[in-house]
């Protein structure tokens, strides 16, 4: 029994797709930031160019922030792997940019798994033995202390993982501990939209000076 979990090309492109959107969405933000401050310095100022010159600008340096964060993620898929057989499991993953960690943990010397508890990412943490004399965990090529894996998601479809995850449970040794529940709901529920939290907390950032403008009388 070997199964082996890599990103797809179809996930791939997926997260590709989605830092297009982000780029593109950043790129129209400036266009009309440069716009807004034409209409502000040359043209008009009010409240309502001046609102529209912070947003355009904030929307262009948050949406910027996520294209490059995808654009992380897609070249971290590409070097990410799970792999599990009759004795082990193998696992090559990114720790940061340009460093990959690597473990080969044998079943047998497995103290416990346990189950990641955030709300909508996929992870759990395999913990070794004391003992183990045959398992071991690299940072790059040196020996990383301690004795917990943390394995997370790169790239791979949130079912391929779950089905390596319970597989991998499966295999484990009876005397290994399963920390975590039998159909990982907590992975599954969805985490808050990050453009949904920053479109009302552009909107708060309308409303409340307007409406204080319009309790004191003052306008722009």
């Amino acid at each position: 029994m070997i199964l082996v979990l890599e990103a797809t090309d179809e996930e791939t492109y997926e997260l590709m797709d989605l830092r297009d959107r982000h780029l593109l969405t950043a790129a129209v933000s400036a266009l009309v930031s440069a716009i807004c401050v034409y209409v502000v310095v040359l043209i008009r100022a009010n409240f309502e160019t001046v609102y529209l010159l912070a947003a355009s600008f904030l929307c262009m340096v948050f949406f910027l922030r996520l294209g490059i964060l995808e654009g992380k993620k897609v070249m971290e898929a590409k070097g990410c792997y799970l792999k599990l057989d009759e004795d082990s499991v193998t696992v090559r993953q990114i720790k940061r940019s340009g460093h990959y960690e690597y473990c080969r943990i044998y079943l047998d010397e497995i103290e416990k798994i346990v189950e990641g508890g955030r709300r909508g990412i996929p992870e759990f943490y395999v913990v070794i033995e004391e003992n183990a004399l045959k398992s071991f965990l690299l940072l790059d090529k040196e020996k990383m202390p301690g004795r917990i894996f943390w394995i997370r998601s790169f790239g791979y479809s949130f079912e391929n993982f779950q089905n390596f995850y319970r597989k991998f449970c499966w295999e484990a040794p009876g005397k290994a501990r399963i920390i975590g529940t039998d159909k990982q709901e907590v992975w599954e529920m969805k985490k808050p939209k990050q453009e949904l939290l920053f479109a009302v907390s552009l909107l708060v950032l309308y409303l409340i000076p307007k409406i204080l403008m319009t309790e004191l009388g003052v306008g722009i």
